[in-house]
């Protein structure tokens, strides 16, 4: 079944990440320009994502092993993990609206 994540801009310039307008997560801006500290709903470390050389963005898990990247697009975003999983991403006025459904290794 299809992972539907909605993100939105919250207050102090974090990132609000909800599925059927349940939160599933937050991403706080990290110290270094553009990477981002990603916590589950119940506020524990998942991981981080940095700025890349090839990718756009390099995926981390919590105990700093690589976990996948991020392609961006001029609208399109696209991500590949290493487990197996991957999802598109859509900017839209109000935040972002990701699915994470397929196997990008197929």
């Amino acid at each position: 079944m299809a992972k539907h994540i909605s993100t939105v801009e919250g207050l102090f310039g974090e990132k609000l990440h909800y599925e059927n307008g349940v939160k599933v997560g937050e991403s706080w801006p990290g110290l270094f320009g553009g990477s981002w500290n990603h916590y589950d709903a119940d506020g524990n470390y998942t991981g981080e994502s940095m700025p890349g050389v090839i990718a756009d963005q390099v995926h981390y898990d919590a105990q700093g092993n690589h976990a996948g990247y991020t392609m961006r697009g001029v609208l399109l975003h696209h991500t590949c993990m290493d487990d197996g999983t991957g999802g598109e991403t859509i900017d839209t006025l109000l935040g972002s609206k990701s699915v994470f459904d397929f196997d990008p290794f197929e």
